[in-house]
């Protein structure tokens, strides 16, 4: 398949790495390529000042210590001619956004947000006749003031023109007499810049097109003038070239063009053109005295992208990797002194403090540092060179017993750090089924130090010490992902955004780079959007994904024109120009960028998704358009056709069903008429990890396939709040593989938290057989032996590269060998995938084998359309001694699945057992006070202990008597069970006492609530402590006010005891989804099916089992506590929990 409109199949020799940045570039700079407040223009047409005509660009601001409700109008006084043009908005409060109006002649603008809002301003251009007037108008905004209290100013343009600052005069009615305003002219309009280059971007070697010209200079005409420029190289921070030449300015202040012909700039990289108007002064007299500041300077901004021709392409970039330094803190030679910064706070907020001392312990042979519960480690590291790659990576036992949060970043403040994320407990490593399995772990992460850059490594954990072995520092090339050429791509796979300032996110370090300190803010913006864009695409690169998803717009700012449905806002002083140059760099690299617009207000919405989809539906790099809705859920990407209903749903304000509407332009992998409908949203919050795997299979569960006629999307990752840190999810590659298999995408999201800059070798593999398997033409082969659907095979062609493809997927935990008998053809090559192919001196000569290694992707390709497989056949790599691991592993879980049903509990309840008295009433709890004594502590009845709580509800009174817990601090989890042991009073056979047991909480200021109503036999016995509520809706980070609530139904009385809260549980459906798949695998055991046995170890629950075995199995008991028989079998040990339907 070759490069083209729409394509997601490179050009052979285009390297991996550039297509991504060619789409990151030039997907925006084709949504703002319409934007006026870009200064750059056509190098023929410059626009300045003439004899009858001032052309002028000027800046009004206004501050306000307290917010304050503007309402200012600017308006020409000059008949026809006058217009004010380019008007911009340059507030950075949100309340602002299209706060602008303007009249259809362009003589008169007008600003009135809706709300307060604090300083602001607009810069706009001035074209009048030079005796003109511009009129400022301060307009009264309470009802109880008359037109009589507008303040009103005219300011002679001349005086603007000079180069004079008008200021508000006066105390106005309308604002506080603090509130005040300025109006002058921008500083460098006196020097007007053109160029040929499209918004500054250009290609090496191409002329630049430069023309300068001095408008409406103040200054004596007659004076002899000169104009210095140079080029400056922003990322080598030289002067490439430089130049001059004599200026002649008439009586208005005014110059003919001059035009810079030299300076061709054959590099590629950021460049900042200068230039500024001197007076000429006699040689031996500048000598004797220090040079005299320049009359007027301007600077424009260039982006030079490599030359078009890729035949001069340079080499693929060195990726070697060299060791800086490895930090040891338990070695010999290590002292306190080499490590500890000098700043290092004693007492850091939240920890115990930083610790001058760690001791250590031995692990599989050697010694490791022991970092202590709630301390932290902080260590400064050294640097090859600032602001260019460096490798951290961090050695740890594969047995970690708790959380380990680590942090990198410059200065001794540990605030918004590029790279911060916690390390958890992986039981994924403790599951290797390897001959030899390593007892270490390693995590990578990728960071750009900017000077005096230090590490922190803190213990999350309340009781339990981490140990780390060493930290490596390692120096890497500029550029981290090396170029992969010749791979087929069939499939779209994108590192998903979900902050709009990515570019300042990743850039951070740069502010302190004294190569961009002497810049303009529009050249530092150039500069920064550049290095973010190679970071982002290299990070995607070197994580196996090939696309972009970047978000355009987030309801207050746009990173394009939107038809004045917004206007653009600002933080940065000239943020727009990123738009331009993102888009130019998605041309140039010929890859798909997916946008994601989040807008506040339905018909602004409508009125951005119309702009892009009408404008840039025909890019190459468009590849779709993700737009949100708040409010509604679900997600939906809907077919073009059937775009304008829903925008026009959304303009009437009517509801919508919808969450995301996408204009697709994949016409290389997608039918033309093809409806893309939902997006599967697998992405989890930020959670703990143990519920992220069980929500993620539950929703899995509940996802429906594509089909030819039915793409589909799908996304996977975490999902970034912004308010949370990043637990190390390192579960991605196997989500990849259920989500292919499941649900089979034509695009998959994979979201990851812009403070996670990890590398993922795992996930790399996975995604690069993904992208490299064919849509059309699909189908799936069974196995000669019907016990080997734990490995799943598709055959599937490419016309238009004419070949034939085989993916062969491994859902099982351990290895196996592939044996492919295949039609006489071509021979194989391997596309992806860590395999090699063999053969048997005894196999026929079109059989070839392969050790497909536990959880991955292997993609296979060979010339010709006919479909290449005849048979196929696999076996545990390691024969009968695999086996029987795998028979051990599934005994040990049914052993196990017992303590499921009692999981440990959460701290978070005070007082669960009523053992703590008060003299003010039961101590954290509050409950019912009439009638008297309706809920008190009973000293003569416990199931645990010596107390429990007595509730007695009256009958005829039709109050209840209740009890509710202190507030309970949101487990990381989101869900939480209640158990508790009861006793109802002896009362006539048949009789039960009815409880109300519930879980309220606040979510985003709306109170919430999940209840359970439970029956108490009223026969005068305890009950036995047991599950009695589960609730899964509890968002840590958006909930608040967590309480237990128990209030009692019927008349008489009942005891309660033991309550007991618990965080880490299935829910039920997911315990009888356990014990089915339990029962199939010990059913296929017993046949030599292992594909069972694969669902099994597959189940996030069954895996937990193993990782978190019990102190001391127990036997099960019934609910009489007669003892239950003892069985030789597994199968008959687990008769008793087996759900009815299954039982044999």
């Amino acid at each position: 398949m070759t490069a083209g409109h729409g394509s997601l199949c490179p050009s052979s020799h285009v390297p991996r790495r550039s297509m991504i940045e060619r789409a990151m570039f030039a997907i925006t700079m084709a949504l703002l390529g319409s934007l006026a407040c870009v200064s750059v223009a056509s190098a023929s047409d410059i626009a300045t000042s003439t004899d009858d005509i001032v052309d002028i660009r000027l800046n009004w601001r206004w501050k306000s210590p307290t917010p304050t409700l503007w309402d200012l109008q600017a308006e020409v006084v000059d008949g026809k001619t006058g217009r004010l043009i380019d008007v911009q908005n340059r507030c950075a409060a949100p309340q602002t956004v299209g706060a602008i109006e303007r009249s259809e002649d362009q003589s008169r603008f007008r600003f009135s947000p809706r709300n307060p809002t604090g300083d602001g301003g607009v810069r706009f251009r001035l074209r009048c006749s030079p005796d003109a007037v511009l009129r400022i108008k301060q307009l009264a905004t309470s009802p109880s003031h008359s037109a009589s209290d507008n303040r009103v100013m005219e300011v002679a343009v001349r005086r603007l023109v000079a180069g004079e600052t008008i200021e508000s005069k006066g105390e106005s009615p309308t604002t506080s007499a603090t509130s005040t305003w300025s109006l002058g002219r921008e500083s460098g309009d006196a020097l007007r810049i053109a160029s040929e280059a499209d918004h500054g971007i250009m290609h090496a070697g191409q002329h630049h097109g430069i023309v300068v010209a001095v408008n409406a200079l103040h200054q004596p005409p007659s004076r002899t003038l000169t104009l210095a420029y140079s080029f400056y190289e922003v990322g080598r921070g030289q002067t490439v070239h430089s130049g001059q030449k004599t200026v002649s300015i008439d009586e208005h202040g005014n110059s003919l063009p001059m035009a810079i012909e030299d300076g061709i700039l054959r590099d590629e990289g950021v460049y900042e053109f200068r230039c500024e108007i001197e007076t000429e002064q006699d040689k031996l007299w500048s000598r004797l005295r220090r040079k005299a500041p320049p009359l007027v300077a301007a600077t424009e901004s260039l982006a030079v992208m490599p030359s078009t021709d890729l035949s001069n392409a340079p080499p693929t970039a060195n990726t070697s990797w060299t060791t800086v330094e490895l930090i040891q803190p338990s070695q010999s030679h290590w002292s306190v002194d080499q490590w500890i910064p000098k700043q290092a706070t004693r007492l850091i907020s939240g920890d115990t403090g930083v610790v001058s001392e760690l001791t250590s312990r031995d692990h599989d042979g050697e010694t490791v540092s022991v970092l202590a519960a709630q301390t932290v480690f902080q260590t400064n590291f050294s640097v090859a060179n600032r602001h260019m790659p460096h490798k951290i990576t961090l050695r740890y036992p594969a047995d970690l017993a708790g959380s380990m949060k680590i942090e990198v970043g410059s200065g001794e403040y540990r605030n918004n750090l590029p790279v911060s994320f916690v390390l958890a407990p992986d039981d994924d490593a403790n599951l290797d089924e390897s001959e030899e399995r390593s007892g270490w772990l390693t995590q990578t992460c990728v960071y750009y130090p900017s000077g005096d850059d230090q590490i922190w490594l803190t213990n999350l954990n309340q009781e339990v010490d981490v140990s780390f072995e060493s930290i490596r520092i390692e120096a890497g090339p500029e550029r981290i992902a090396n170029a992969n050429v010749d791979r087929p791509i069939h499939r779209a796979a994108a590192l998903r955004l979900n902050q709009f300032d990515w570019f300042n996110r990743l850039t951070e370090d740069l502010l302190q780079r004294d190569t961009v300190g002497n810049c303009s803010d529009r050249t530092i913006s150039f500069y920064r959007t550049w290095i973010a864009t190679e970071r982002l695409c290299d990070h995607a690169a070197v994580n196996g994904m090939n696309s972009v998803a970047v978000v355009a717009c987030d309801g207050h700012r746009a990173l394009f024109d939107t038809g004045h449905g917004f206007d653009p806002v600002w933080f940065d002083g000239d943020d727009q120009v990123r738009g331009p140059l993102l888009m130019q760099l998605a041309k140039k690299n010929q890859m798909p960028v997916f946008l994601t617009v989040d807008a506040l207000a339905q018909p602004e919405s409508a009125n951005v998704a119309t702009h892009i989809a009408n404008q840039w539906h025909d890019e190459p790099a468009f590849a779709g358009m993700l737009f949100r809705f708040t409010g509604n859920s679900g997600e939906q990407l809907l077919a073009p056709e059937k775009q304008s209903d829903a925008l026009e749903s959304v303009r009437n304000d009517s509801p919508a069903d919808v969450r995301w509407l996408v204009e697709t332009n994949m016409t290389a992998i997608l039918p033309p008429q093809a409806e893309i409908t939902p997006l599967e949203s697998l992405a989890l919050p930020r959670r703990d990890r143990t519920t992220m795997r069980s929500l993620f299979q539950q929703r899995l569960s509940a996802a429906k396939p594509s089909s030819h006629d039915r793409p589909i999307a799908a996304a996977i990752g975490q999902r970034d709040d912004g308010s949370a840190v990043s637990v190390c999810y390192p579960s991605l590659d196997r989500d990849a593989i259920l989500v292919f298999d499941s649900i089979d995408p034509t695009v998959l999201m994979v979201e990851l938290p812009i403070e996670y800059p990890l590398l993922l070798p795992r996930l790399e593999n996975v995604l690069v057989g993904f992208e490299s398997m064919p849509i059309h033409h699909s189908k799936s082969l069974d196995a000669a032996d019907p016990s080997s659907q734990h490995i799943r095979l598709h055959v599937s062609t490419s016309v238009s590269e004419s070949k034939s493809y085989v993916s062969v997927v491994s859902l099982a935990p351990w290895n196996n060998l592939i044996a492919i008998d295949s039609v006489p053809g071509q021979e194989w090559e391997v596309v992806s995938g860590d395999v090699s192919i063999t053969r048997l001196p005894s196999d026929p000569p079109d059989r070839i084998r392969m050790e497909l290694p536990a959880g991955e992707v292997v993609v296979l390709r060979r010339d010709g359309l006919t479909s290449p497989v005849l048979a196929w056949t696999a076996v545990p790599a390691g024969g009968p001694v695999v086996v029987e691991k795998i028979k051990q592993r599934i005994t040990s879980i049914v052993e196990r699945i017992g303590i499921l049903g009692d999981p440990r509990a959460y701290d978070g309840l005070v007082n669960g057992s009523f053992e703590q008295s008060g003299g003010m009433g039961l101590v954290g709890w509050l409950h019912a006070q009439h009638p008297p004594q309706c809920v008190r502590v009973d000293e003569g009845e416990a199931v645990e202990g010596h107390q429990s709580v007595l509730l007695t509800t009256d009958a005829t009174v039709s109050t209840r008597t209740w009890l509710v817990s202190e507030t309970v601090t949101p487990p990381e989890s989101g869900r939480l069970a209640v158990s508790m042991a009861c006793r109802g009073e002896l009362k006539p056979e048949g009789a039960v006492h009815r409880l109300r047991v519930s879980i309220e909480a606040t979510q985003n200021g709306s109170p919430i609530r999940q209840s359970a109503d439970v029956e108490i036999p009223c026969n005068g016995k305890w009950r036995a402590r047991s599950i009695v509520l589960e609730a899964d809706f509890i968002d840590p980070n958006r909930t608040e006010s967590v309480r237990l609530t128990i209030d009692s139904l019927s008349g008489g009385r009942v005891w309660i005891d033991d309550i007991r809260l618990h965080d880490q549980f299935p829910l039920a459906k997911e315990r009888a989804e356990l014990q089915s798949q339990a029962f199939l695998a010990v059913q296929g055991l017993q046949r030599g099916n292992l594909t069972p046995s694969a669902r099994l170890l597959q189940n996030h629950w069954a895996r937990f089992l193993l990782v978190h075995p019990p102190d001391e199995v127990t036997s099960q008991v019934n609910e009489s506590g007669a003892k239950q028989p003892e069985s030789t079998g597994v199968a008959e040990r687990v008769r008793s929990w087996l759900p009815r339907p299954l039982r044999f």
